[in-house]
């Protein structure tokens, strides 16, 4: 049975077309990769100081994620009303969200225990761990990034941001690393 064309009352949501600027949409990368790629975002974000979206920049589906949680938006409840679901799944990218997020939960899951040990443990350790990841992690992205003044600006912002977040803490007697 073929679907009749919406009434000239209705006012059907045009598909989700992407900007002219933007980048080419990439191919879908395979379930293993995915999933693997929650892990990851997921170790992360059990790390302090790196996060899960750092991990997507660098593994290379930052892109995708920001076009799957962009299609939560009143389009997807247009498409639910109708009952379009594969519309609906196409539009957050579902096929890619949920191996990703499931990775990243058995992640999280997985590793707070093992974590938890060492902050309490072994924090020199860990904290040492924890610096390593984040100096590679500004080395891989500064790689990707195409630095001129406004990326320098944007970047003093950033730094000025957890300068002025740390002086807060202080002010507020909030102590450092949870010592």
């Amino acid at each position: 049975m073929q679907a009749s064309p919406p009434a000239p009352s209705e006012s059907p949501e045009p598909p989700a077309t992407p900007r002219p600027d933007a980048p080419a949409a990439s191919p879908q990368p395979s379930l293993p990769y995915v999933v693997a790629c929650g892990v990851a975002m997921g170790a992360a974000d059990v790390v302090p100081g790196v996060s899960g979206a750092s991990m997507a920049f660098i593994l290379g589906i930052y892109g995708q994620l920001l076009e799957a949680i962009a299609g939560f938006d009143l389009g997807l409840l247009a498409l639910l009303r109708r009952g379009d679901w594969s519309a609906a799944a196409a539009r957050v990218h579902l096929s890619f969200l949920v191996p990703l997020l499931a990775g990243l939960a058995a992640s999280v899951l997985l590793l707070v225990r093992p974590i938890t040990w060492l902050y309490e443990f072994q924090p020199v350790l860990l904290f040492a761990f924890f610096f390593g990841l984040i100096i590679g992690a500004i080395v891989l992205i500064a790689r990707h990034a195409h630095w001129g003044w406004q990326g320098l600006v944007a970047m003093a912002v950033g730094v000025a941001l957890v300068v002025g977040i740390e002086q807060l803490q202080q002010r507020a007697g909030v102590e450092e690393m949870g010592g």
